[in-house]
Order: C-alpha cells, then sequence, then structure tokens
C-alpha cells in the first residue's frame, strides 16, 4: 500500500500514475488486485448519475476485455476498501461476475479524495454541471479550498469554478433540469435568486431561448438583480474581507440575504476584529 497522506495532490498523482503503469505492465503484487465484494462506494463521489447504456456497454467490455486501468481505492476497517476514482470500472466489473479488479491502493485525506475523483470524471467527461458545481463547493465549505485553488487542481480557471458554483444557488428543480441538460449552465446562471426563474426556464426550453434573450427576460422581470450579492461574489468578498481583517471570514447567501460569519480561535482575535470594526 502507498502511503501519500501529506503529499500535495500534483505529487500523489505522480505515484498513481506510476503505481499503475506498473499494474498495467503485468508487475503486479497482492495489494494490487482487490476482490471485488470487498470494495464500497466512495462516500465522496462526486458523480450522482450513470447512464444505463453507457453503463451496459462498459460492462460487455469488462466482460470481454477486463479492466485495463486500475481503480483507486483507500484502506477501510475489516479489510475493505473505498472507491476514490473508477466506480463505474467497479460497478461493470460487479455486472459482468468478475471475482477482483485490479486497484492502486492509497492513503489520502478527504480533501485529496474528492479532488481526485473530481479529476477523474472531469478528463473522462463523466459529470453533469451540477454535479461538479456540487463538488466544488463541498472542497469550499467542507476543506476550506479557495476558488484559485480549486481550479488549479481540476486545471479549470477561477471564472470556470466561481460560475459553476452559482449554481448550487438554484432551486432544486431548476438544478434537476441541469443535470438532465435540458437548460445549460448559461442559462442556469440567470435563474440563480430569481423570482421568475421557473417560468423563465420552462420558456428557454419551450421556446429555444439563447443566453442573451434570457439575460434580456431576466433584466426586465428583475431590474435590480444586480445589486444582489450572488455565490461567487459571496466568496469573493469573503475573501477580500478575511485578507484585510486577518480572520477567517464566510459569507452565505440564499433567497432572502445571508449571512456574514468570523471565526475565532483567542479571544485576542476576537478583540482585534472588534478594534477594526469599531
Amino acid at each position: 500500500m502507498t502511503n501519500m497522506v501529506g503529499k500535495g495532490l500534483a505529487a500523489l498523482l505522480g505515484d498513481i500514475a506510476q503505481t499503475a503503469n506498473e499494474i498495467e505492465h503485468g508487475r503486479l503484487n497482492p495489494d494490487n488486485v482487490i476482490r471485488i465484494n470487498q470494495i464500497v462506494p466512495g462516500r465522496l463521489q462526486p458523480r450522482q448519475q450513470f447512464d444505463d447504456a453507457k453503463m451496459k456497454d462498459l460492462t460487455d467490455s469488462v466482460r470481454k476485455n477486463g479492466v485495463l486501468q486500475p481503480i483507486v481505492l483507500r484502506k477501510l476497517e475489516l479489510n475493505r476498501y473505498e472507491i476514490i476514482a473508477g466506480e463505474r470500472r467497479w460497478r461493470a466489473s460487479e455486472a459482468a461476475g468478475k471475482a477482483t479488479i485490479p486497484a492502486v491502493v492509497i492513503e489520502c485525506t478527504d480533501a485529496q479524495a474528492l479532488e481526485l475523483g473530481l479529476i477523474e470524471n472531469l478528463q473522462r467527461d463523466d459529470l453533469n454541471p451540477m454535479e461538479e458545481a456540487e463538488a466544488f463547493v463541498r472542497l469550499a465549505n467542507d476543506h476550506n479550498k479557495t476558488q484559485e485553488e480549486i481550479a488549479q487542481a481540476v486545471s479549470k480557471s477561477r471564472s470556470y469554478v466561481a460560475n459553476l458554483m452559482r449554481l448550487t444557488g438554484l432551486p432544486a428543480k431548476l438544478k434537476e433540469l441541469v443535470r438532465q441538460g435540458l437548460i445549460s449552465p448559461s442559462h442556469a446562471r440567470n435563474l440563480v435568486n430569481n423570482p421568475d426563474a421557473e417560468e423563465i426556464a420552462n420558456r428557454i426550453i419551450n421556446e429555444g431561448l439563447n443566453v442573451r434573450q434570457t439575460e434580456e427576460i431576466r433584466q426586465k422581470k428583475d431590474p435590480y438583480r444586480n445589486r444582489e450579492v450572488h455565490g461567487d461574489d459571496a466568496v469573493h468578498l469573503a475573501q477580500q474581507l478575511q485578507e484585510a481583517l486577518g480572520i477567517r471570514t464566510r459569507i452565505v447567501t440564499s433567497q432572502s440575504g445571508g449571512t456574514l460569519t468570523f471565526y475565532f480561535n483567542t479571544y485576542e482575535q476576537l478583540d482585534e476584529l472588534i478594534q477594526k470594526l469599531s
């Protein structure tokens, strides 16, 4: 088993790639072949939907050719393993009646597990925009990653990350429309915090509105929308406050307003914050 805790993501990826290359060229050891029934799905898996037709094709391929690229696992208690990357290959192997699967077993943090799962799915173009957006938000909220750090990890621009993160502010019904590909992320950004979002979404679908037309409708119906603070703006403002005040800051917005939170470890930090704000 490869111990990778504490390594940066680039080093982690490099070690995984090297081990995977050794597996693919036949240099296996007992840790590199794991029984299917010892493996459980990853609780940090960004993917939430699996296309039935694509899964059938993959299962047929695995049944005929086996798994050509190892999955990535981390060990749990009681000789069990959790999937970090490669859940589709594991599901296909199980459906194909395989007893074992080639695997790279690593040790990593929850944040690294989420990033690795994101990277693999993005490289395969396997995530829908909502799955991607929700994974970015989990990295930001649960693991204190900045938008810049997330962008670097997944090889995207900061604006790409920020714009997708805004989609998590949509109502559940509209999120589902994005998941199904009925409205694009560019359309959906115009609907965040918009009281007429469902009506406009229906027009996008039924009338085939482009993004410019959607923006025009939004501006007519909600002329003051640009004065609001939205998800990506909130993160940027929180970072500015954190730099100015020297204390961890978080802004969470909703349709009815939002909250501003300061985090402190000592009363001295709190006293300094109060002095700066007074």
